[in-house]
């Protein structure tokens, strides 16, 4: 056999890639398993088969021969694995069982082999061992190479060993055509002395099952197969049979975050042949199929990726033809009635009963205990995280520090060798320059006199470093023992990242969540954790509370909002222009007031100058008149004092009584202000009426961006007002909403205004006091507002995107008349000054 690369091999179409953990070994030559004695005196008498409650939901049995197998293959269907596992379970002795592939399509696949029960469906999970079609052996969920490939019109057979005095003892092995494939490979520690069921999984084929008494290819040696087994060596799995000749479906109704998934999954345990109708089922069945889904964020909802509804579609189309018990786990769909009576009409009354079990209300002791049991699990898992995450960032620490040694030890270990070579080349050099001289004087007969050369000193060794031993840090360390604190072990419900619904979803529906009755269609109805009148009462206090913290998705904003915040806009043009023509008046009187004094300085100059000129004279004292009488017709209006106004006696808003507007002082900033308390009034008072439900009372605070969004069709962007909550954002202009104890939105302003003009005078009067803090030194909210988006802001006269205004003619012809923007108003509450935490109530 030839050895293929230790690498990831992928398996089948789609499946995930495991690492592979050994080579493939080499087929025995010589048997070592040897003929069957005797049959067994007491033989196994129930017929072997796969149960239907034992196979995935696309199993299709063949009628016309027993053993035939078939998968469904509409659709996305085709990408799920089918499985399926018997009804006896081997506990002793050896015995094998066969399967024949009849025809592969569509990138088939095929593994046989040996499961324990309440494992997987899908082999290669967690639980059990098998050979698949490309060569692989998998034991609980990891595969190595390990059998034979094999096609259409292969028998296989898969022989499991349980026999104590066989030196098989223990082992799984694969026959191709009655030729043995592989060494007998060990079962996983986990899997011994447990009873083990004969299992397929395929897809994309069709296959036929042999349980015996005759094989379709004999194995080299006398044995038996599972239809032969004795009676001891069995476990038998009795079918389920239904009460009153009836299957049940059981539907599970249970609030959101409230342990509905939890309680189920310890409900399974104790009811195993319950098949689980769920999306987060075929999750589950999608990833052991070898399918890579996205996981949302939703338990009811989880698959990304996959045509859901079509798989939904195909589940409840097959499912009420499968005589088995089902148990729906549609958390949303089963608290609606209208959704709970679509799911009733998928099962007829002839074949199932339908049962409600509601778990809603105060939860059991014993699901209280499993509760604890998963957060101490949790919280141990992530404590064991991060043990071993530190225990990591100790060794790669110890590592550096090594590596820093060795460095350090290398480059001194060089310095030294170079200083040695370079004694040694002086050396030579010295003793060259020397002979040459000593030939030179020989040369001139003369007697060559070697200097005395001073001794140097030895050069003291330096005592050599002995090798630093390093100890080999073992780090055997136990993570440590966590424990739940007193809130945790109160908790009812498992922590988890991952809500029950999404947001939307619950937002879109909670409202109409009801608990099911017999007059829907159910056969009965159990309330599981209270009685029928304390869990109405526990659900209708959940919606209650949910109204106050759940935003309302599918809002839409009604007529009389888009009506207001035109006007406003309109008014709000009104306003900018006439404090334009106020700044424009005032600059022309500045600008007539200097032509004056300029003119006088004229006369003046020609006076000096003797200019008797009586033409010029009579035109210069002509334009003096003009200019004194403009001036005295002017300053017949007496300026009113606007630092001691009374506010809100204001009656027009345009005119204070000296033609300056009550707005004259604002600057971009209270422009700002002002609309802010104008859009966060409309926010209140719009969703008053456009939600009509008095069980809402308001906006709740945090929800504020999201409908100030809704109505105007803008983001609020809490930074640029300087804030980072919405309370905040409130605080701001605090005299015109509140924020009550419940953390609900309100108004002082009543919803029917004759007038805006309430808006100005609260933000005069706002800003007279910001103006009398920054007298003093006192530091406001107001100076982290980002100066940039207030011009920005202020820039653009739109209030929201209801639809153009009106254009200036109509503005001023309001003006003319005073209008509805120029009176005052009176349907305000005025709220108590200098108490911004002032809630209203």
């Amino acid at each position: 056999m030839s050895e293929p690369p230790e690498k990831k091999q992928k398996v089948g179409d789609g499946e995930e890639e495991k690492e592979v953990e050994k080579k493939p070994q080499e087929v025995v030559k010589e048997e070592t398993e040897k003929d069957a004695g005797k049959a067994p005196a007491s033989p196994l008498k129930d017929a072997v088969g796969f149960p239907v409650q034992y196979t995935t939901l696309n199993v299709l049995p063949a009628s016309t021969k027993p053993g035939l197998l078939m998968a469904l293959s509409e659709g996305i269907m085709t990408s799920f694995a089918a499985g399926a596992r018997a009804n006896v379970g081997l506990e002793g002795g050896r015995y094998f069982f066969e399967a024949k592939v009849i025809e592969f399509y569509q990138a088939g696949m095929l593994k046989i082999g040996f499961s324990a029960a309440g494992s997987s469906l899908i082999l290669g999970s967690e639980g059990s061992v098998c050979f698949d079609s490309e060569s692989g052996f998998w034991a609980n969920g990891k595969r190595c190479f390990a059998g034979a490939r094999f096609g259409v019109e292969t028998v296989l057979g898969v022989l499991l060993n349980l026999e104590k005095s066989s030196p098989n003892f223990n082992t799984i092995s694969l026959f191709k055509d009655g030729v043995r494939a592989c060494e007998p490979q060990p079962l996983p520690e986990n899997l011994k002395g447990k009873a083990l069921y004969p299992h397929v999984t395929y897809r994309g084929a069709t296959i036929y099952t042999n349980f015996g008494p005759t094989p379709l290819c004999p194995l080299p040696f006398k044995c038996y197969m599972v239809q032969q087994a004795g009676k001891a060596h069995c476990k038998v799995t009795a079918e389920e049979k239904p009460k009153d000749g009836k299957f049940d479906v059981s539907y599970v109704v249970g609030l959101p975050d409230q342990g509905a998934f939890d309680w189920l999954d310890m409900w399974k345990e104790k009811n195993p042949q319950y098949t689980e109708l769920s999306d987060r089922m075929v999750l589950e069945w999608a990833e052991a199929s070898g399918l890579r889904p996205k996981r949302s964020a939703s338990l009811d909802r989880p698959l990304i990726g996959l045509d859901d509804r079509a798989i939904r579609r195909a589940v409840y189309s097959i499912a009420p033809y499968q005589p088995r018990n089902y148990v729906v786990m549609e958390l949303k769909s089963n608290l609606v009635e209208e959704d709970r009576k679509q799911l009733l009409a998928k099962f007829d009354s002839e074949t199932f009963t339908k049962t409600a079990m509601v778990i809603v209300g105060d939860p059991p002791a014993d699901f209280k205990k499993r509760v604890t049991e998963l957060n101490l699990k949790q919280k141990q898992e992530i404590s064991d995280r991060l043990f071993k995450a530190k225990k990591h960032e100790e060794a790669m620490k110890r590592l550096a520090e090594k590596r820093k040694k060795d460095a350090e030890k290398l480059k001194k270990k060089q310095l030294k060798e170079a200083q040695k070579k370079i004694k040694a080349l002086e050396a030579e050099k010295k003793a060259k320059l020397k002979a040459e001289r000593k030939a030179k004087a020989e040369a001139e007969g003369k007697t060559f006199e070697e200097e005395e050369e001073k001794e140097e000193e030895p050069e003291k060794e330096e005592a050599s470093e002995e090798e630093e031993v390093e100890e080999e840090v073992v780090d055997d360390e136990e993570p440590p023992q966590v424990t739940l604190d007193a809130d945790e072990k109160k908790a009812t419900v498992v922590k988890r990242d991952a809500k029950d619904l999404s947001q939307q979803v619950l937002a879109s529906s909670f409202a109409s969540f009801s608990l099911p009755t017999e007059e829907e269609g159910f056969d009965d109805v159990n309330y599981l954790w209270s009685k029928a009148d304390k869990g109405a009462s526990f659900l209708k206090n959940w919606i209650l509370e949910k109204k106050l913290t759940t935003r309302v998705e599918d809002l839409t904003p009604g007529e009389w909002a888009g009506k207001v915040s035109r006007d406003f806009t309109l008014a709000l043009s009104i306003w900018q222009r006439k404090l334009q023509e106020y700044k424009d008046k005032v600059a022309k009187k500045a600008r007539d007031k200097a032509a004056k004094e300029m003119l006088a300085k004229a006369k003046a100059e020609a006076e000096a100058k003797k200019k008797d000129e009586k033409k010029a004279e009579e035109e210069e004292a002509k334009k003096e008149e003009e200019l004194e009488a403009k001036e005295e017709e002017e300053e017949e209006i007496e300026p009113v004092d606007f630092d001691k106004l009374d506010i809100y006696g204001v009656k027009n808003v345009l005119d204070i009584g000296d033609e300056s507007p009550l707005f004259k002082e604002f600057g971009p900033l209270d422009w700002a202000l002002m609309t802010l308390r104008f859009e966060l009034f409309l926010l209140v008072k719009a969703f008053e009426k456009d939600v009509k439900d008095p069980d809402r009372p308001g906006i709740t605070v945090d929800h504020v961006p999201f409908y100030y969004q809704k109505y105007f069709k803008k983001a609020l962007i809490l930074k640029d007002w300087g804030v980072e909550t919405s309370a905040e954002l409130v605080a701001l202009v605090n005299d015109a909403v509140y924020v009550t104890k419940q953390g609900v939105l309100q108004s002082f302003i009543a919803p029917e205004l004759e007038t805006f003009a309430v808006f100005v005078k609260l933000t005069e009067h706002s800003r007279r006091q910001r103006s009398l803090d920054s007298d003093l030194g006192k530091e406001t909210p107001y100076s982290k507002i980002n100066t940039r988006f207030i011009v920005g802001k202020t820039g653009n006269q739109s209030s929201g995107n209801y639809g153009q205004m009106g254009g200036y003619g109509k503005a001023q012809d309001h003006m003319q008349r005073g209008g509805p923007y120029a009176g005052g108003y009176t349907g305000w509450k005025k709220p108590t000054w200098g108490a911004p935490g002032n809630d209203g109530e």
